[in-house]
């Protein structure tokens, strides 16, 4: 099926993940560092907070799924709550990144916890709708691709802004007014504002499918996630966006430490960060020329065997390396990261064609909470480890001293396990996830070919005709040996 879509209409919906790609990756580089060196919560209690909360958030995304697919409204399925987000995007900044410094240790724990509890449930009030959305934008298997690089362009943009802007505004802040409190207050404001807003252009600038809401409203919440995995393709991408995500989950979370701790250059992080997005960025551009020259199997395949040669190459340096080594090998990193990353959207609203060929009805709003709470699950357990593997080797949190009026953080010598913890979570984890992502790939069941004859299928179901007897019976035998 060929199916264009308006650049415009690309544009309005990119701009949604913004916030996507954005809170992502300002928890995943900032907030571990952020409560163990400046609100000093020890690691062990750091890692506690993280499993809660996400774990919430995992259990949270399926349900939230279910009620996205069965809300029936004027305005849509999903842009209700895109509505309700915007302010509540901005509250959760403000909590998730206020810098309590006084009472007990219990009172800190319990006030962070909570925020961050609040934090997770906004972005899946927003962000499991939002998701599920792509699979509306357009039905064509090539279209999904240019959609989705254009959507890849703002989240890998906000990504770059927020390896940035959010400490920028910190330090200069924090510089004037001499507390550190006022500094993250300030920035929550303005990174919370520039996350919300876009949804403006979300809601005004995007179209719902009537034709996908006029299957009736299902009761029965639980049967469609558990059936979720009876889907062949469903069940391969959930184990090929686990290794995926995984891998970017705990390279996110411990690269300050890395650069902090183990390279010694804390003022190079920000640097090496935004390079690296930069040149994700880039190389997102290219996802679909490679795509059509050869297929989303082969570009993912190039991505995650590159990502595993320049973690390894990571586990080499020392402080002593050259900066440029440093920087050569997060350009590497940026290059491959783009290309799974990119295509897992694509592949995910491929899948959710095949869900609608086995419900009868669109599900991919179970199917995206589904997928996220297997993600955030394993992310929980994974980043509360690597946590918890900081505390047990020993981590010592810097000093906060008063220089004038500025307060100054004086980094601690690490034990030498802490820096082999730190390495190896970069290095030889995504070794094997990403191994496994490969051998997942390879045996990719979706085709262009068979993609669109299923989508011949499913538009004439929609519209209450009998299928031509000929295309019925093979798209019966895709999904019975195939899909």
């Amino acid at each position: 099926m060929q199916e264009k879509v308006p650049l415009r209409v690309k544009i309005a919906y990119g701009l949604g993940d913004i916030y996507g790609g954005g809170s992502f990756n300002i928890i995943n580089f900032l907030y571990a560092f952020f409560l163990a060196n400046i609100v000093g919560i020890p690691a062990y209690w750091a890692a506690a907070i993280m499993m809660v909360a996400r774990l919430w958030d995992a259990v949270s995304d399926p349900l939230m799924g279910f009620i996205s697919d069965n809300t029936r409204t004027r305005i849509g399925r999903r842009k209700p709550y895109f509505i309700a987000g915007i302010p509540l995007i901005l509250i959760s900044m403000i909590w998730v990144w206020y810098p309590i410094s006084s009472g007990s240790l219990l009172l800190k724990v319990l006030f962070a916890g909570a925020g961050y509890i609040f934090y997770n449930t906004v972005v899946t009030i927003v962000m499991v709708p939002y998701m599920s959305f792509a699979a509306e934008i357009t039905l064509d298997y090539y279209e999904r691709n240019s959609v989705n690089t254009v959507r890849m362009m703002f989240s890998l943009g906000s990504s770059l802004m927020c390896a940035i802007l959010p400490l920028a505004i910190v330090k200069a802040v924090s510089a004037a007014t001499g507390s550190y409190t006022r500094g993250y207050l300030a920035m929550a404001i303005i990174v919370g504002l520039i996350f919300a807003l876009p949804y403006l252009a979300v809601i005004f600038g995007t179209r719902e499918r009537t034709d996908f809401a006029a299957a009736p409203v299902r009761r029965d919440w639980w049967r469609p996630m558990l059936q979720s995995f009876k889907v062949r393709s469903f069940r391969r991408l959930i184990i090929l966006y686990l290794t995926v995500f995984v891998s970017l989950d705990l390279i996110t979370t411990s690269f300050q430490f890395y650069m902090t701790y183990v390279l010694l250059r804390p003022d190079d992080f920000t640097l090496v960060l935004a390079l690296l997005i930069v040149v994700e960025i880039v190389a997102a551009l290219f996802t679909a020329p490679l795509v059509k020259k050869t297929n989303k199997q082969t570009a993912v395949i190039f991505g995650c065997a590159l990502w595993i040669l320049a973690g390894l190459a990571t586990f080499l340096l020392s402080p002593a390396s050259p900066s440029y080594i440093i920087f050569i090998i997060a350009a590497i990193m940026g290059i491959a990261m783009a290309f799974p990353v990119v295509l897992l959207n694509s592949l995910f609203a491929d899948v959710t064609d095949i869900g609608e060929l086995y419900f009868g009805s669109r599900v991919e709003g179970t199917f995206s909470g589904v997928q996220t709470f297997v993600r955030k699950v394993a992310s929980a357990v994974a980043n509360s480890l690597f946590m918890a593997t900081l505390g047990w080797a020993g981590f010592v949190a810097p000093l906060r001293q008063i220089s004038g009026l500025n307060e100054i953080l004086v980094y601690q010598s690490q034990p030498e396990g802490f820096a082999l913890a730190v390495k190896a979570t970069i290095a030889f984890v995504p070794l094997v996830l990403l191994t496994i992502g490969i051998l997942i790939t390879v045996r990719w069941p979706i085709t262009s070919t068979n993609h669109a004859r299923t989508l011949q299928y499913l538009e004439a179901k929609r519209k209450g005709e009998l299928p031509d007897p000929a295309l019925a019976a093979e798209v019966e035998q895709l999904r019975d040996t195939i899909f």
